[in-house]
């Protein structure tokens, strides 16, 4: 109990990531077996592409869900904002668990699992940008390391994610097991929504300001004042997602469908990746904070450029220990660019309209290019084989270092903001 009253927020803000991102990630990495089940007249190849469509479809009302889940934490608290979209997880992730399959109802099935994703989508788009700002604005010690948190519980849902879905794809396990993880992540989110109703609200947030805030008034502040801010958002937005559903997702997909390991195996070395970040991030915020997140963020993308290449390559051998290696290096490239980046897009925005841009431009970042993502990397390994998933990697590094480039931009502008007015 002591131990819960000491590290009560990061327990508050972790526990809904954890919930949120084991289900999400159980989805992609049982993309082939959901291809199976919901979409069996299909060749396996466009079964998975169908699968990952919906991922993608999907993903296109999560600007609406940022702007609803930022607006309602801009106008009328973060808290609020943070309690329903952990509500609505929980729903939509024990529709999905209960979820009759193709030959129960037929084409019903992928239908309602299109309108669960879209439900899981909207939630999920404002509880991520709005935990970190949540965390950030605590104003407690280091603030790259208080924006890491949401990131680190996200890495440990996926990780979960991992784990659980690897034990539930072993040969011996009944049909039915799929649903275990969805069912698992309902409860952690019920879990997280008892906790979330105790929260105590965001000290930045001022409840006289935020009666002024309209829906139009947020919008036209953003689009004339903030226009370099949210793109810089979109496109770290990019990377974030990219890293994670090609990186890791599609990279387990590519190696099962391809014969190169069992869906087990690379579950397994999917989770490798996701506990080498949960152990990095903390450390590159703490270093990040004494020797300045710019570097370490240009040092991440570097790692992150040969990682990439080396993990799709080396996994056409087949062997898991060399397989582990490259996703550790991969692993450690993107931890260390994301440690301090919610801290960055913290700055870029006011406290009054904070939450809707940094969640509505993420929003857009994912659905424009990290939902087709997997998709879009298994179409080009059509063509280029295991040089598709790195082609999509390298391409969102370098928008990340595009984004880099906007925000030393806006910083110099605030710098010769402030001296003017001195």
């Amino acid at each position: 109990m002591r131990f819960f009253l000491q590290h009560r927020t990061i327990i508050i803000i972790c526990s809904g990531a954890v919930a949120e991102w084991l289900e999400f990630s159980a989805y992609l990495y049982l993309a082939p077996r959901l291809a199976e089940l919901f979409f069996p007249e299909q060749d396996p190849s466009t079964a998975l592409i169908s699968v990952f469509g919906l991922f993608a479809i999907s993903y296109l009302t999560r600007p609406i869900g940022g702007f609803i889940f930022g607006y309602v934490g801009d106008r009328y608290g973060r808290r609020l904002a943070l309690t329903l979209s952990v509500l609505i997880m929980a729903l939509a992730t024990t529709g999905i668990g209960v979820l009759p399959t193709w030959n129960s109802i037929g084409l019903m099935a992928p239908l309602l699992l299109l309108l669960l994703r879209i439900l899981q989508g909207g939630a999920i788009a404002g509880e991520f940008t709005n935990a970190a700002v949540f965390m950030i604005e605590q104003g407690k010690g280091n603030p790259y390391l208080a924006g890491s948190w949401a990131n680190w519980g996200a890495n440990l849902g996926v990780a979960m994610g991992a784990l659980v879905t690897a034990l539930v794809s072993l040969p011996d396990m009944p049909d039915w097991a799929w649903r275990v993880p969805f069912l698992l992540s309902c409860i952690t989110s019920l879990l997280a929504l008892w906790i979330r109703c105790r929260i105590q609200e965001s000290p930045a947030f001022q409840p006289t300001t935020a009666r002024e805030l309209t829906p139009y008034r947020v919008l036209k502040e953003l689009a004339l004042r903030y226009k370099g801010s949210c793109l810089a958002v979109v496109l770290v937005g990019a990377f974030a997602g990219v890293s994670l559903y090609a990186g890791n997702m599609f990279w387990c997909s590519y190696v099962v469908s391809n014969g190169f390991f069992s869906q087990s195996q690379a579950n397994v070395i999917a989770s490798v990746d996701m506990g080498v970040e949960f152990i990095t991030l903390p450390l590159m915020a703490v270093l990040a904070f004494r020797v300045g997140a710019k570097p370490i963020m240009l040092l991440g993308l570097l790692v992150t450029l040969l990682g990439a290449y080396l993990n799709f390559y080396m996994a056409q051998r087949g062997v898991t220990h060399i397989s582990m290696l490259t996703m550790v290096l991969f692993a450690l490239g993107v931890a260390t660019f994301e440690a301090p980046m919610f801290k960055l897009l913290f700055d870029l925005f006011p406290a009054h309209i904070r939450c809707t841009g940094i969640a509505l431009p993420w929003a857009v970042g994912l659905s424009l290019f990290s939902s087709p993502s997997p998709m879009v990397a298994q179409w080009l390994s059509g063509y280029y084989g295991w040089f598709g998933g790195v082609l999509c990697l390298w391409l969102v590094c370098l928008l990340a270092l595009v984004a880099m480039g906007i925000y030393t931009k806006r910083n110099l502008e605030q710098c010769s903001e402030v001296t003017l007015m001195k």
